[in-house]
C-alpha cells in the first residue's frame, strides 16, 4: 500500500510539472507514465453560473492554507511542484491541465496530503491528512469548478 500511494504521487507529481503555454518554466520530473484525465486541457469552466450557496474560496483556502501549503508554499518546499497560495495559483496551468483539476484527481486518490513524506523525509511539522470534514469541503469547491465564490477577501487567513 506503501509504495502504491508512492507510485501515485510520482505519477501525479510528474503530471503537474510540465509548462503551459510557455507562461511557467519547464520543471523535469520523473515517475513514470502520466495518468489519464478527462476533459479539455486547460479550458477553465466558466463561473457565471457559480452559486453563492457552493463552497467560498475562503473555506477552501482555509483547508489549503492548513494541509497544502506546508509544501506547497511559495517558493514551494519538499519538491511540491507548485505553489498554493493564492487564488490565482488554483487556476494556472500546468502539463496542459489546471491546477485545480490535478487537485482534484490527488485529492479523490488520496494522492495528497503526501502524509508518507513525513516517514520519508523526518518532516517536522509533519504534513497531515485531510480531516473527514476537510476533504469533501475541498472535493466540493474542486468540483464545482474551484470557483471565486464569496470573493477574496478571507478574514482569519492569511490570503495573498
Amino acid at each position: 500500500m506503501h509504495l502504491a500511494r508512492i507510485a501515485v504521487l510520482a505519477l501525479v507529481g510528474a503530471a503537474v510539472a510540465g509548462a503551459c503555454g510557455g507562461h511557467e518554466p519547464e520543471i523535469e520530473r520523473t515517475g513514470g507514465p502520466q495518468p489519464e484525465f478527462d476533459g479539455p486541457a486547460c479550458v477553465a469552466q466558466s463561473c457565471e453560473g457559480a452559486a453563492d450557496g457552493g463552497v467560498s474560496w475562503c473555506d477552501a483556502l482555509a483547508v489549503i492554507q492548513q494541509k497544502c501549503q506546508p509544501c506547497h508554499s511559495n517558493p514551494t518546499k519538499n519538491d511540491a511542484p507548485f505553489s498554493l497560495v493564492t487564488f490565482e495559483d488554483t487556476q494556472r496551468c500546468f502539463n496542459n491541465r489546471l491546477v485545480h483539476d490535478r487537485m482534484e484527481v490527488a485529492v479523490e486518490t488520496g494522492a495528497m496530503p503526501f502524509v508518507e513524506l513525513n516517514e520519508l523525509r523526518n518532516l517536522d511539522p509533519p504534513v497531515e491528512d485531510l480531516t473527514p470534514d476537510e476533504k469533501p469541503l475541498l472535493l466540493n469547491w474542486l468540483g464545482e469548478g474551484a470557483c471565486l465564490v464569496g470573493g477574496d477577501e478571507c478574514t482569519g487567513t492569511d490570503a495573498q
